[in-house]
């Protein structure tokens, strides 16, 4: 996995406006209670993740930039792969 970015330039008088559409893969932990694995003790690095993140973040970065004029703003797709645990 990689860390994705990408940026689609706004074109007017808001270009200078920018929305950060954003996702990480996801996962519920290390096993047991609540995971689809709960006989493992080990870290499910988005195995229990059902993507739809994923794909917000894809179709967020794809339907402006099919917009015949473009995007009067300025829009920021990130996808980063890490993942914060707290303990």
């Amino acid at each position: 996995m990689k860390n994705v970015a990408g940026v689609l330039e706004g074109k007017g008088p808001l270009a200078d406006e920018t929305i950060i559409v954003g996702a990480h893969y996801d996962h519920l932990g290390d096993g047991g209670p609540g995971s689809l694995a709960p006989w493992t003790k080990a870290i499910h690095n988005g195995a229990d993740d059902n993507a739809s993140g994923t794909a917000a973040v894809l179709a967020g970065g794809r339907n402006p930039a099919t917009l015949p004029a473009g995007t009067p703003i300025t829009i920021r797709v990130i996808k980063p792969t890490t993942v914060t645990v707290e303990r």
